[in-house]
């Protein structure tokens, strides 16, 4: 992907960001803490609208392990044992999931549909539909 990207922040000793204009014109928000792990990274429409399906989030323990992260809805979170394997893995909420369409359509994504006549699709999936 071909695109331009501009540190906004970057102070030592504390969080930064990062902004990353993309080819189709959309624009990715990066922020990291201060040890450099990745916080968020939120996509939204250049000039315009949040798109829900690139809303990440994610948070860590105390010894830089992911613990959780997020898209939109979407929660998933990681527990790891006393010698520092992963053990668990728990998801809850819904998967939002999007496109767009040229032309009228009908759009299924596991059982579910939407008509929609050349427009953005934005869908919220239940995960337990997905499994």
């Amino acid at each position: 992907m071909t695109g331009t990207a501009a540190v906004v922040s970057r102070d030592k000793g504390q969080d930064s960001t990062f902004n990353k204009q993309a080819r189709d014109r959309g624009q990715t928000n990066y922020t990291y803490d201060v040890l450099g792990q990745l916080k968020t990274a939120m996509g939204k429409e250049s000039g315009g609208p949040s798109r829900l399906h690139e809303q990440f989030k994610y948070g860590y323990d105390y010894a830089r392990n992911l613990s959780f992260r997020t898209n939109n809805a979407l929660v998933q979170s990681f527990t790891n044992n006393n010698l520092n394997q992963l053990s668990t893995v728990g998801r809850s909420g819904t998967l939002t999931v999007a496109g767009t369409t040229t032309n009228a359509t009908s759009v299924t994504v596991n059982s579910l549909s939407e008509a929609r006549n050349g427009l953005r699709v934005t869908q919220h999936l239940n995960i337990q539909h997905l499994i």
